[in-house]
């Protein structure tokens, strides 16, 4: 399978003397391989030999996009005139086409009007929804990028990418239970993702920074439990059972814990997990001297039993 990565130079040369352009294109727009400059080079070659059959639509529409990644507007202006005088703009493949165009030459307004028709013909259209959400977010309009985002979560939510950017619009704005509810959505979606389980733990920890009394103690024991499962899951994939992330945010939650309850028996044993993890994980990465792992022994005795 194609990766980015795997394109080389020399692989893209001998599919141009292979005469495999289209294939290779093919394989690149199935496989979903974000290369755009592999397919600015392949597509434009493919179009001058004029061999493409009834794949040429298909390649004018993915040279189109990856010209606008490179942020060659002339080339993808040529697309899509050729597009536009086959097909014309009123059909919804097209008018995305266009919009994208428009906004890559800064004509944000055009763009607007071109979504906004797509929505008239169809309130559903998920592309002309999105589009209309970066749109927002690229004027600095945060409310309206809100409302945009709310509005496409009513009609399409199962789009975890959608959560996850309102989740973090609200993080941005220090709307924490906002974000906290977007979040707890994901692990709907995904109950095994460590890292959605991770982001929980941080922002009820940050929420309990600025609560007192039982609603602080009810948030650190929140992001105490996020913060375990998270230590859970990670030890079961071995690239997350690398990361520091969730140890350290279990440490300094369970030692917060302890200093509201000192003799929580299970706040004791998840302090000593997570100093364990901590040291193993910064153990295989360290250098031979072990300077890493020593650097880090104050910090955690620091934050482990016993609690004062």
């Amino acid at each position: 399978m194609l990766s980015s990565s795997s394109l080389t130079q020399q692989e893209v040369r001998r599919a141009q003397k292979a005469g495999a352009m289209a294939a290779v294109l093919k394989q690149i727009r199935t496989t979903r391989v974000r290369a755009p400059e592999a397919v600015v080079e392949l597509g434009r070659a493919a179009l001058s030999s004029r061999r493409l059959g009834d794949e040429v639509w298909n390649v004018r529409e993915q040279t189109l996009i990856a010209a606008l990644d490179v942020d060659d507007i002339p080339l993808a202006k040529a697309c899509e005139s050729a597009i536009l005088d086959r097909f014309g703009d009123t059909g919804a493949r097209a008018s995305r086409l266009k919009g994208l165009t428009q906004e890559a030459r800064g004509d944000l307004e055009e763009a607007a009007q071109t979504y906004a028709t797509m929505l008239e013909s169809n309130g559903a259209n998920a592309a002309a929804l999105k589009r209309e959400i970066c749109l927002a977010k690229m004027q600095g309009d945060v409310a309206s990028y809100v409302e945009k985002l709310k509005a496409y979560l009513e009609r399409f939510q199962s789009d975890r990418s959608a959560w996850q950017a309102l989740a973090e619009t609200y993080v941005s704005s220090g709307n924490l239970p906002y974000a906290i509810f977007c979040y707890e959505e994901l692990t709907l979606f995904e109950p095994t993702a460590a890292h959605y389980h991770c982001r929980l733990g941080e922002l009820h920890y940050t929420d309990a920074g600025g609560l007192a009394g039982p609603k602080r103690l009810d948030a650190l024991l929140k992001a105490r439990k996020y913060f375990a499962h998270c230590v859970e899951l990670a030890t079961s994939h071995a690239a997350q059972a690398k990361s520091a992330r969730a140890p350290t945010g279990l440490l300094l939650t369970c030692s917060a814990v302890g200093e509201i309850k000192p003799d929580d028996e299970l706040n004791v044993a998840l302090s000593a997990l997570a100093a364990a993890h901590l040291k193993s994980i910064y153990k295989s990465h360290a250098a031979p001297s072990d300077l890493v792992a020593k650097a880090i022994a104050p910090f955690v005795a620091n934050h482990t039993p016993p609690f004062r």
